[in-house]
């Protein structure tokens, strides 16, 4: 149907007309020969109208092919709104829905957002279970029992229609029936069957719209059809030929809306799944976390953070520690050095303070390479060289980090005498200074001699063997990489 619009140059055009047919004044149906039948024309549309995104008249529309299986039929557990889908990622490969229905209408916060693959597993396990064959059996039974109702509540619907039009026929017989004389009571019947009128317009109207609140009627073909299509529907749900679309297609036979909320409880969404059958189910669901402030365990987090950094841990050690405990990252993935230095930094955790100042010693005992050097009465070049020739043999948690002493009384006790012993003075016929020179070379403290001198007393001294006594060689190996060569 069009209506004729005039323009400024009085040259009209045609517009649809944009109201429903149950809101026309006049609808007089097979009138004219007509080019499809009144009832397909109706059917039409109706699809149309199903296949339009008008989320405030609680529009699905047509199904798309995007991934998120609830587009259309998600709401807003908050405010009632139906959830947009929102694709992110290159490729669009993490969809969501998201509520922005008030921040776009009154500029207000957006009220949540929940991520499709959070959700779409557990609704299409639950769509999937309900499509078994016994249990589409029962539904199908259940349907056909809500059909039944339904019948009996249109029967009651239209005894009401009967009584609204009867009452409006015997108005309009009375109306008839006055002498024109008696225009007082000409008056008063006319009020009273206008009335009635009104009457049976508003009971047609409410019938009809209980009428689009109700669900399909299954015929007996029908539920042969969905019998037999709940034996092959797994592999058909799973078949590379099948579209997002069509697996959407068959989650609204089923599935009437879902609810979903994630301010309910914390790292949990929850939903509520509204059946064609008119029966709903709850469920919680994990919700995928990228932010620390949003998981559970955050405080827990970080008193441990707190007492592993206290021990004298390193970051890479505390990463390793917090996995095995079982902490994970914002984001759900395994802990890291810089991640445990970032979030050290947020929450004002500071280093442990140097073991140099501390006496040279670390707090779990082992000593630093100038605590050594302090201990034993050399320079720390001295060990440096020791730990090149393989007479000691340090600790290093991971690459990059301090090296560590562990050193027992005896091995203490056996290094001092190997000082003692290079430094003693020798009965060579060298000069005093020849002699000075010799004790420092063996000593390790020639490296502060020219180059070429240093280089002349190097190989004097490459061949000879580490007297070094045996406690010394039994330092636990370490993960830097050092070998014993004693």
């Amino acid at each position: 149907m069009t209506r004729f619009v005039e323009g400024d140059d009085t040259i009209g055009f045609a517009q649809p007309l944009g109201y429903l047919s149950n809101q026309w004044a006049v609808c007089l149906p097979n009138t004219y020969p007509a080019s499809i039948p009144w009832e397909q024309f109706l059917a039409t549309q109706q699809r149309l109208r199903a296949n339009q995104y008008t989320y405030r008249d609680a529009q699905p529309g047509a199904p798309r092919v995007g991934h998120a299986l609830l587009q259309g039929i998600a709401r807003c557990g908050r405010c009632g709104a139906r959830l947009w889908v929102r694709y992110r990622g290159a490729q669009g490969e993490r969809p969501g829905y998201v509520c922005n229905t008030n921040a776009i209408e009154l500029g207000e916060p957006r009220c949540q957002e929940v991520n499709a693959t959070d959700v779409d597993p557990l609704v299409e396990r639950l769509v999937l279970q309900a499509l078994e064959p016994d249990k589409l059996a029962l539904a199908v039974e259940a349907f056909a029992h809500l059909t039944r109702e339904r019948a009996g509540l249109d029967h009651q619907w239209q005894l009401r229609l009967e009584r609204a039009r009867f009452e409006a026929e015997r108005a309009k017989r009375q109306y008839d029936a006055v002498e024109p004389e008696n225009r007082l009571v000409a008056r008063n019947l006319e009020r009273h069957w206008e009335a009635t009128l009104r009457a049976v317009e508003a009971v047609e109207r409410d019938y009809e719209q209980w009428q689009g609140q109700q669900t399909t009627v299954l015929s007996m073909a029908d539920r042969q059809e969905i019998l037999a299509l709940g034996q092959n529907l797994p592999a058909l749900w799973h078949a590379a030929t099948t579209t997002p679309a069509d697996r959407k297609r068959i989650i609204r036979l089923v599935v009437r809306d879902v609810i979903l909320d994630r301010t309910r409880a914390p790292e949990q969404v929850w939903l509520q799944l509204n059946w064609q059958t008119g029966a709903t189910t709850q469920h919680w669901v994990p919700r995928h976390v990228t932010r620390y402030g949003e998981r559970t365990n955050v405080a827990q987090l970080r008193e441990r953070l707190h007492a592993l950094k206290a021990t004298g841990m390193q970051d890479q050690a505390i990463a390793v520690r917090l996995r095995t405990e079982g902490f994970s990252t914002g984001t759900g993935g395994p802990f890291t050095r810089g991640i445990v230095w970032s979030l050290r930094k947020r929450w004002g955790i500071g280093a442990v303070r140097s073991a140099r100042t501390q006496g040279g010693q670390w707090p779990d005992g082992s000593y630093t390479l100038a605590g050594v050097a302090d201990l034993i009465g050399v320079h720390i070049r001295t060990v440096h060289t020791w730990i090149a020739r393989g007479m000691l043999v340090p600790k290093q948690a991971y690459k990059g980090g301090p090296l560590k002493m562990v050193l027992s009384g005896e091995q203490i006790g056996a290094l001092r005498d190997y000082v003692a012993q290079v430094r003693r003075p020798r009965r060579a016929h060298a000069t005093g200074s020849a002699s000075e020179a010799t004790r420092r070379v063996e000593a390790g403290e020639g490296s502060r001699r020219p180059p070429h001198q240093r280089g002349a007393e190097r190989e004097s001294h490459v061949d000879k063997p580490c007297v070094l006594p045996e406690a010394v060689h039994t330092t636990t190996a370490a993960a830097g990489g050092h070998r014993s060569v004693c």
